[in-house]
């Protein structure tokens, strides 16, 4: 109990400490900074509530914590790149031939809704939010995933212009949380995978104008649900060529009761 009232009290300090310093931004939208040292500013910070909440759960005796917790370590970032390139490429060559060239994308519109997108909301919902409720709290993957998809999708309806845009969105992105977190349980919570998948889907999104908002159209769907196929099949591939167990199973749906998944 103690364990999730920390991560969930941490993880909602870090969601005010964003939103407020996003709204207190507003303010001073006259001072010169590109939007990703803007966003910088908010997102470096954040991570203080994620070092704090891995010491209390350090203290709280939650097993595993100290093993690589946030699934960051450098040796799988190489392995979690080619993972992420095979999957997108169906969305790459898809839109290449079917959309338009976004010819006003710019290095800063990449670093924001690519490069830091893809970290920053891997590290915060899944290594975090999802990560240390279902590795170190032993909450089940559904209600971790639930309360995960919940946040990350309520975070996305402002991309909608209306209520139905907006509910579509939400729709879009927590499918988008259910899947990112399963396939950083089974990579053996390397964080890697889901980042360089996220931020790749995204590339390929803004460099040839998709769409406005996440939920995009009947075409631009097509190529993304044959990208989730392919990430799912590969994982799936990958698990049993290995002899793995995979993390998500009945032993782990409600309650985590599978030691290894840590």
């Amino acid at each position: 109990m103690k364990n999730s009232l920390a991560v969930i009290l941490c993880f909602l300090f870090l969601l005010v400490w964003a939103f407020g310093q996003s709204v207190l931004l507003t303010f001073f939208g006259d001072i010169p900074l590109v939007r990703s040292v803007r966003l910088l500013y908010i997102y470096i910070p954040a991570i203080v509530p994620i070092l704090l909440c891995l010491r209390l759960l350090k203290r709280f005796g939650a097993p595993g914590t100290g093993n690589n917790p946030l699934g960051l370590a450098l040796a799988g970032c190489g392995k979690g790149l080619l993972y992420a390139a095979i999957c997108v490429l169906p969305m790459f060559v898809g839109y290449a031939l079917t959309g338009n060239l976004n010819r006003s994308l710019t290095a800063d519109g990449i670093i924001t809704g690519s490069v830091m997108a893809g970290f920053f909301e891997e590290l915060f919902f899944r290594a975090f939010l999802f990560g240390f409720l279902f590795r170190y709290c032993r909450w089940g993957f559904i209600p971790a995933v639930l309360l995960n998809g919940l946040f990350f999708g309520a975070l996305h309806l402002y991309q909608g212009y209306d209520l139905l845009s907006a509910l579509a969105s939400f729709g879009v992105t927590f499918g988008a949380a259910v899947l990112y977190s399963w396939i950083y349980a089974e990579w053996r919570f390397n964080l890697w995978t889901v980042v360089w998948l996220h931020a790749l889907m995204n590339l390929s999104w803004m460099i040839f104008s998709v769409a406005s908002t996440a939920a995009g159209n009947f075409s631009a769907n097509i190529f993304r649900v044959v990208t989730i196929i392919l990430a799912i099949a590969y994982t799936v591939i990958y698990k049993r060529q290995r002899g793995e167990k995979f993390a998500v199973n009945t032993r782990t749906l409600l309650v985590n009761n599978q030691p290894d998944s840590i």
